[in-house]
């Protein structure tokens, strides 16, 4: 592992995992997280097992968005030379995308169950579904869309947790 991108969803993580690939690191962005990892993640989540970040980041030059995002101290403690990304934005454009972000997930789930045969029968789609609302809970605090007020302040909390722990050489902003 070389480098953890520590910034909370929606501040450029898709363009900084596309850069970091361009570059030639292997990323593991959220879907090699949770699709490759998804039983272990619900054992994190569901049953309270310790990350094992070493197994699970083992074959990644980087990490960027959920989970390694919530798990970023872990990472770092488990890999500590790593450089560490932290994006920022705009708090209020932050804030609009992720309530947006949030709406789409809630309408998706709603098509979803209305093909009630295909819901009941995929199980990865509801440990997916899990998975990635534990990770929103972790960082954001809820994932209802009109939680905004604790939206900011976990955003303000996240980003200045990542400033106060990571050494100044080791960290790009």
């Amino acid at each position: 592992m070389k480098v953890i991108c520590a910034g909370m969803n929606k501040t450029v993580t898709k363009s900084i995992s596309e850069a970091l690939r361009q570059l030639g690191f292997t990323v593991y962005d959220w879907e090699e997280q949770l699709f490759d990892f998804l039983d272990y993640w619900v054992d994190v989540f569901q049953n309270g097992a310790k990350p094992d970040v070493k197994a699970l980041y083992q074959n990644a030059d980087a990490v960027v968005d959920i989970p390694g995002s919530l798990f970023w101290e872990e990472i770092l403690e488990t890999f500590p030379d790593c450089k560490v990304i932290l994006s920022e934005r705009d708090e209020d454009s932050w804030i609009q995308s992720w309530v947006n972000h949030l709406e789409m997930i809630h309408a998706t789930r709603v098509e979803i169950r209305k093909s009630f045969i295909a819901y009941k029968l995929s199980q990865s789609v509801r440990k997916l579904g899990y998975i990635v609302d534990s990770c929103i809970n972790g960082l954001l605090g809820s994932t209802n869309p009109k939680s905004t007020c604790v939206f900011r302040k976990r955003y303000r909390m996240h980003n200045h947790r990542v400033k106060s722990i990571v050494p100044p050489a080791r960290l790009l902003m």
